[in-house]
């Protein structure tokens, strides 16, 4: 099916250029003659429109007043070029040839396939795409000319900061014991509140959310976009919550931790960082306990996936917000799309840990850094700290995002727009950190008292092995990098949990949109040399430290599905370039009642629907297989269990025994609604088996291999029926082996239906 866009993609290329062939070239002077630019139509005016610029240049600092611009290449160069009305023929055309190429060339890398085939169609759509961005001359990039001065004025707001300040030591004082406390919460929320009105622009009007006249939006312009986000992200619920209970199907030990942990936490243990399985941040814990109290959801791992699949919802309009801020809306929409149905951000949305809240905020944080380095607006750098303050609660890996904002800030002291006032950049950055920090105080409270603990995953995974040379974990270093980034086209993740292992984290065609993203960053840089273009490269590999520093003995971990989640934002940035610029040039040639307009919609419809059915057989069928023979079935048991209950066996009367890497007993407790179970209901080897008065029943859960187990219990408990329990695979069958009542008080004792007792 992979194919089926690239058919319908040289179909369209082809009919234009016969279109082309049929028609002689008109003049100059001739109204209907293309402009230079619009055989792909740049992303300057849409970029002015950007949804995510939200603010004129007149909104921010003290009222100057900034035009937008467009950096663009110096035009001075002699090198010849083709004729407008030849490009606007031609190039389009080319393009998509180019990116088909692309696209079938990446089809064999997915499956490691380096054949003859993949290395001429790699280097023929190579050659085709780099042709067509230096016909266009790169990729303008709309920024301001000159940011507006945004002087800070302290002295109105002294009355706010000392508020902040003494707020701020009541919050820090009052989180100590790893607590938080409703006074301490209090405090902590005055505290951020009253620094952020301390520092906030003081204006006569409200100006927050006003528009200028080159940002603004027709009526059907705005709707049709809030249609087309809507559209995308009920397609991200559909892939986040569509078979929620089943796929993934079997919770792991992390999952058993974590519904500990939000157990604790209903029953007064209102941690500041939980320390169990060395330890975590906060928040997926709060959200999960409080959808169970507003909704009366189960305490078990089935709760822990909506919350995170809720995440991950959340996380596509943002997506839009950070990608259009930079390439505009068609880039900004097809980013959306892409993330609302691929098996990364999919997967890890759905897996019930933590590790949505990297992607969302490391966006929303990404989304305020760029829009600041446009616009110089304090507002967007106080917003950019209270995302990256908020985020530190998040997922352990997005502390790799408060190094991007470092960089961002300083790489911006060498933008030659703020040329006499770089004063006011470090001013703003300082804004930004002290923000974060504001946001921090409970979490850096902890991180004071214990450093050990709450640095502790980080230093582990950096820990080498003892005596191993330096030069040796730089080379280590090294090839873990270039390994994270063969995951997205040729080889992935080598765990089993969150994706098919080894499989790459692209599919097929978005594999090949980013190969022609790269390019058009690339060449970009080269010719714009716009700074938040330099960021955005510099930060993919920063962006992938949570994974690439992994040096010790788990370094075949690397490249990770969830600890290089904060680099998904920017990632599917560069997959959406070339279709910010193919998609309005496309759809300006292919004109209603011509027939190659059909063919057109029929590619993009191709493309859709082989990109979102890739990803669907990816994650719900290879994932879910794959589960099904290297989990244990957790789920199942905890069914069976139910199912003896229903015939009169009390939960106190349930047992499992133990077997070595079988599973955990906890997750069974929890997924049957008994939480307090696992604690003393495991039978370990040297433990005796319990005493069963003759008039009540009892059931034993075993692993199949454990026949020791079962001969005990056969010579103990000689008028037991042994079930044998079918799982997808049979190699992770159990055993049931149930002891009815030897005098039973009640009548009509039966075994549970559908079960087939064994001899």
């Amino acid at each position: 099916m992979a194919y089926l866009p690239i058919v319908f993609t040289v179909i369209v290329a082809a009919a234009l250029l016969l279109h082309h062939f049929r028609r002689p070239i008109q003049s100059s002077s001739n109204s209907h003659t293309p402009e230079p630019g619009a055989f792909i139509t740049p992303l300057t005016s849409r970029m002015n429109r950007t949804a995510g610029n939200g603010r004129s240049s007149s909104e921010t600092g003290s009222g100057d007043t900034e035009d937008i611009s467009i950096v663009t290449p110096p035009r001075h160069d002699a090198t010849p070029r083709p004729s407008p009305a030849v490009l606007a023929t031609t190039g389009l055309p080319l393009a998509m040839l180019g990116l088909s190429l692309l696209v079938a060339a990446n089809a064999r890398l997915y499956h490691q396939n380096l054949s003859l085939f993949a290395g001429v169609a790699l280097l023929a759509g190579v050659s085709l795409w780099v042709i067509y961005l230096w016909a266009n001359r790169g990729w303008e990039i709309v920024t301001t000319a000159r940011p507006a001065i945004d002087r800070l004025r302290i002295t109105p707001q002294l009355a706010l900061l000392a508020v902040a300040a003494i707020a701020g030591l009541f919050a820090w004082r009052l989180a100590s014991d790893n607590h938080f406390r409703v006074n301490g919460v209090v405090a902590w929320c005055v505290a951020i509140a009253a620094w952020l009105g301390a520092w906030w622009p003081v204006r006569q009007k409200p100006a927050l959310f006003r528009l200028s006249r080159s940002h603004s939006l027709r009526p059907e312009q705005g709707w049709a976009l809030a249609a087309g986000l809507m559209a995308i992200t009920a397609i991200g619920l559909f892939y986040r919550f569509f078979r929620i209970r089943l796929t993934p199907g079997d919770p792991t030990s992390d999952h058993a931790e974590k519904v500990g942990d939000v157990y604790r936490l209903l029953h007064g243990q209102h941690y500041v960082f939980f320390e169990m399985n060395t330890g975590r941040e906060p928040a997926q814990f709060y959200l999960t306990a409080a959808m169970i109290e507003l909704f009366h959801l189960p305490t078990d791992w089935v709760t822990l996936k909506i919350g995170t699949a809720a995440i991950g919802v959340l996380t596509i309009p943002f997506i839009y917000l950070f990608v259009a801020e930079i390439a505009g809306r068609y880039a900004g929409l097809t980013a959306a799309l892409l993330v609302s149905v691929a098996k990364w951000p999919v997967a890890i949305s759905r897996a019930g840990l933590r590790f949505p809240y990297a992607v969302l905020w490391g966006a929303v944080t990404l989304w305020f850094l760029m829009r600041w380095m446009r616009t110089g607006d304090r507002r967007d750098a106080l917003l950019c700290g209270a995302a990256m303050g908020c985020g530190l609660y998040g997922y352990t890996p997005f502390r790799v995002v408060a190094i991007v904002v470092g960089m961002g800030f300083a790489i911006e002291l060498l933008d030659p727009r703020w040329k006499g006032r770089r004063r006011q950049i470090i001013e703003q950055g300082l804004l930004a950190l002290g923000t974060a920090l504001v946001i921090f105080i409970p979490l850096g409270r902890y991180a004071w008292d214990d450093p050990d603990m709450f640095f502790s995953r980080t230093t582990e995974s950096m820990k080498a092995e003892a005596g191993t040379p330096v030069s040796e974990q730089v080379v280590t270093f090294l090839h873990n990098i270039w390994h994270f980034l063969l995951a997205f086209n040729w080889q992935g993740d080598s765990t089993m949990v969150n994706m098919v292992s080894y499989q790459p984290f692209l599919d097929v065609i978005t594999g090949g949109l980013l190969l022609a993203g790269a390019l058009m960053a690339v060449y970009s840089l080269v010719r714009v040399r716009d700074v938040r273009l330099i960021l955005l490269l510099l930060s993919l590999p920063v962006l992938m430290l949570s994974s690439t520093l992994v040096l010790g003995e788990t370094a075949y971990e690397n490249p990770s599905v969830n600890r290089g989640g904060p680099v998904i934002p920017v990632v599917f940035l560069i997959c959406a370039l070339p279709a910010g610029i193919l998609l309005p040039a496309l759809a300006s040639k292919l004109r209603p009642g011509r027939l190659w307009a059909g063919l057109g919609v029929a590619t993009v419809v191709a493309i859709l629907l082989s990109i979102g059915g890739q990803n669907y057989r990816s994650y719900f069928e290879e994932f879910q297989a794959q589960q099904e023979i290297t989990l244990a079935p957790t789920t199942r048991i905890a069914q069976t269990i139910k199912a003896y209950e229903d015939i009169g066996v009390d939960i106190d009367n349930v047992w499992l025994a133990d077997y070595p890497f079988w599973l955990d007993i906890r997750n069974i407790g929890f997924t049957a609604g008994y939480p307090e179970w696992a604690a003393t209901h495991n039978l370990l080897a040297d433990n005796e088996l319990p005493a069963i008065p003759p008039w009540e029943s009892a059931l034993f859960i075993l692993n199949r291999s454990d026949t020791e187990r079962l001969a005990d219990l056969r010579q103990r408990f000689p008028n037991g029926i042994v079930t044998e329990i079918a799982v997808p695979d049979p190699n992770r069958n159990f055993i049931a082996f149930w002891v009815p009542p030897s005098a039973p008080s009640e009548p009509g004792q039966t075994i549970p239906v559908g079960f087939t007792p064994g001899a």
